[in-house]
Parts: C-alpha cells; sequence; structure tokens
C-alpha cells in the first residue's frame, strides 16, 4: 500500500522514464536576458487534426514525420522539439505523432499552450526553473 506522503513525493519530482514518450510543460516569462535573442530559434511542431501537421509553417506528410525531423535535428545539438496543439484534435492523435516523430531521431518533447505562449510582455520560455528560449516569433 502506498501512503499518502510518497504520492506527494512523487508528484513533486517527475521522473523521465526509460520508456514511451515524455512532454514537459514549459511557462512563460519576462525576457531573462534583455538585449539578446536566440537567432536560431526552437523548433515548434503544430499539430492542426490527426492528419495535418506543421514544422514551422512547413506541411509535413503525416506517414512518417520522423524522416523530416531526422533532417532537421542532424545537425542540431539540442533534440528539443515544442508541441503546440491546434483545434480539436483528440490525445491519442497527438500521442501518435509524438511517437512518429520520435521514430528516427530520439526528441525531447515540451508542449506550449495558451497558458505558456510568449508574448511581448513575457517572451521567454522556462523549462524545469531554467530559461531556454528568448524570443517573440510564435
Amino acid at each position: 500500500m502506498i501512503t499518502l506522503p510518497s504520492l506527494l513525493l512523487l508528484g513533486c519530482s517527475p521522473q523521465e522514464p526509460s520508456a514511451g514518450i515524455y512532454v514537459t510543460l514549459l511557462r512563460r516569462g519576462p525576457d531573462a536576458a534583455p538585449q539578446s535573442t536566440d537567432g536560431v530559434g526552437l523548433r515548434t511542431l503544430t499539430i492542426e487534426s490527426k492528419d495535418i501537421v506543421r514544422l514551422r509553417g512547413e506541411h509535413i506528410r503525416l506517414g512518417n514525420p520522423g524522416n523530416r525531423l531526422e533532417e532537421v535535428f542532424r545537425t542540431r545539438a539540442e533534440r528539443l522539439l515544442l508541441v503546440k496543439v491546434e483545434g480539436p484534435v483528440m490525445f491519442a492523435d497527438v500521442i501518435d505523432v509524438l511517437q512518429r516523430a520520435s521514430s528516427h531521431v530520439p526528441l525531447q518533447f515540451a508542449l506550449i499552450t495558451a497558458r505558456s505562449t510568449p508574448t511581448p510582455a513575457e517572451p521567454s520560455l522556462f523549462m524545469r526553473g531554467e530559461a531556454i528560449y528568448t524570443q517573440y516569433v510564435f
């Protein structure tokens, strides 16, 4: 039997699983480094429906987005893919896209929500308490 304190402890310290998909939530905040921006920018995968996926405006064949993502991340040191869901998309469809996206290259996923989308007043994104991106181009 698991006691309440151990459940609270587990809930406060998330661990990445050894298998499956791990998605981190982001939060936005004030500019962590004024006067500087991330020129290259992070990659954002937008899931519009179970059949329509975009990577920074480029429509990707849904059959296997892992091929295109392998090309994109081949020369990048960071393997973080921001995921944004637009429209009525079922949770199972999102998971299916993420599984196919990471089929050729191991990726970290971070979910962009309405509450974490950067704004001019809060252009920085934070993951696990650290600033990961500053530039208002979403």
